[in-house]
């Protein structure tokens, strides 16, 4: 990977030793088509066979994931046991039916901004041969409270951005606001009975609702 890629890591033990979990699911299409590497690929690292609290190796440097990316869901918010934190956005408020198949929105550790409109996978899933319908490498970000801002050179097809007069590549804004905001349904059988629970994060991306998935047992 080019010098200066940020990708998801978590460390976990086992058998006294330290390991390091490392994922590619968070890098754009762009980067991982010309390392040819799949969609949601992990590895484990040996990372220190005593010490539980090591210092990284000399070819990773610890930092934390850029400002713009969208938080984890709720139930992997301590991100300790797995770096596959799944921070993709759907189009709505909830999913009414888990199997469908809904476009996704992904903003990237490596600094682009995608949307997938008609994914191969039932439950969003992406497929390592699918493509984006537009990205745009995002030149600039700004956040303020629960608002991120990002600036890229050309219209994202499908959203409502809005141009920003400049000529150089931020000729585009985006504005992403987290509301905050936790929607629970819980799916009932014939007799009452929840059979299933999901959680639902609520987000604003241009004015347009759009939800994360928290899988809590679905």
């Amino acid at each position: 990977m080019p010098k200066g890629t940020i990708i998801r890591a978590a460390t976990y033990v086992s058998k006294q030793k330290t390991w390091l979990n490392i994922s590619l699911d968070g890098l754009s299409h762009q980067t991982r088509s010309k390392l040819n590497f799949m969609l949601y690929i992990t590895s484990d690292l040996l990372y220190a066979n005593k010490d539980l609290n090591p210092q990284a190796p000399n070819y990773l440097t610890p930092v934390s994931e850029p400002a713009y990316i969208i938080p984890a869901p709720q139930r992997d918010n301590d991100a300790k046991t797995s770096p596959n934190w799944r921070t993709d956005l759907y189009p709505g408020k909830t999913s009414e039916y888990w199997d469908q198949v809904l476009p996704i929105l992904r903003l990237t550790t490596d600094g682009y901004v995608e949307y997938y409109a008609h994914p191969t996978f039932q439950n969003s899933y992406l497929s390592s041969n699918d493509n984006p319908t537009a990205s745009e490498k995002i030149a600039h970000y700004e956040t303020s409270g629960n608002q991120t801002t990002i600036y890229y050179a050309n219209h994202l097809d499908g959203f409502n951005d809005q141009k920003t007069g400049s000529n150089t590549d931020q000729q585009y804004k985006l504005t992403i606001e987290n509301q905050k905001r936790v929607v629970t349904v819980n799916k009932r059988d014939a007799n009452g009975t929840i059979f299933s629970t999901t959680s639902y994060g609520q987000f604003l991306i241009g004015g347009r609702p759009f939800h994360s998935l928290d899988y809590t047992d679905d």
